[in-house]
C-alpha cells in the first residue's frame, strides 16, 4: 500500500493548480494522481488507494464536502486524512471542514514549504497509525489463541469425591471412576502405569525387592 513516500491524490477543478500540485509532491518521492472534482475522484481513490487527500472544497459535479461524506462511508478509507484546499479564508469554512473529520486546512495561496510540511505530517502520523493498526491486530490474533489454548486446557479444582475404601472418585453425573480414569479426562495428564515397593512386597512376597 505504502510505496516510497506514500500515494497522494489531489482533487481540484483547477488544471494548473493540479499540475502544480503534482511536480512540487513527486519531486519529495510522492506518488500522486489527480482528478477534476468529487465524482472523478471517486475512480481515482478505488483505482489508487492513497495515503493522503488534497481536496479542494468547491468543484462542479460534486464539491468536495459531498466527495468527504462519501470517503467517510467506506470503510477502507474512513482512517485516509484529507487536508482541504480552498481559495476562501473564511474561518467557518474551516471549521466546517475540521468538523467533518478533516486533519488540516491549507489555502491554495500556501507556499511550497508549508505545503510540504503539512503534507510531510500528516503522511507520517498516518503511516505511523496504519503500522499501529497492524501490530495491534497481530497482538489480538496471540491473544485470541492463548485465550483458546487456555479453554482446552482442562483443570481439577474444588472438592473431589474419593471413595475412603476402593479410592474411586465420583463424577458429576454421579458415576464411580477409577483414578486415573476420571483424571485423564479433567486433565492433560497422561499416565503410565508401575508398582510401588509395598504393593512389590504384598503382590509378590516371594520375590526380592
Amino acid at each position: 500500500m505504502i510505496t516510497s513516500g506514500g500515494t497522494i491524490i489531489a482533487v481540484d477543478d483547477e488544471p494548473a493548480l493540479r499540475e502544480l500540485l503534482k511536480d512540487i509532491l513527486e519531486k519529495e518521492g510522492y506518488q500522486v494522481f489527480s482528478a477534476e472534482n468529487g465524482k472523478l475522484a471517486m475512480d481515482v481513490v478505488d483505482a489508487h488507494p492513497p495515503d493522503l487527500i488534497l481536496l479542494d472544497l468547491h468543484m462542479p459535479v460534486m464539491n468536495g464536502f459531498e466527495f468527504f461524506r462519501w470517503l467517510k462511508t467506506r470503510d477502507v478509507y474512513s482512517n485516509v486524512p484529507v487536508i482541504f484546499l480552498s481559495a476562501s479564508v473564511e474561518e467557518d469554512v474551516r471549521i466546517d471542514g475540521l468538523k467533518m473529520g478533516a486533519v488540516d486546512y491549507i489555502t491554495k495561496t500556501c507556499g511550497r514549504q508549508e505545503l510540504l510540511a503539512r503534507v510531510r505530517i500528516h503522511m507520517e502520523l498516518f503511516h505511523a497509525r496504519f503500522l499501529l493498526e497492524q501490530k495491534n491486530e497481530v497482538l489480538r490474533s496471540i491473544n485470541i489463541q492463548l485465550q483458546q489454548a487456555m479453554d482446552n486446557i482442562k483443570v481439577l479444582r474444588g472438592l473431589i469425591p474419593i471413595c475412603a475404601n476402593c479410592k474411586q472418585i465420583r463424577d458429576d453425573e454421579g458415576y464411580w471412576k477409577a483414578v486415573d480414569q476420571y483424571i485423564s479426562e479433567h486433565s492433560e495428564a497422561k499416565f503410565s502405569h508401575a508398582i510401588c515397593p509395598e504393593c512389590f512386597k504384598s503382590l509378590y512376597p516371594g520375590f526380592p525387592g
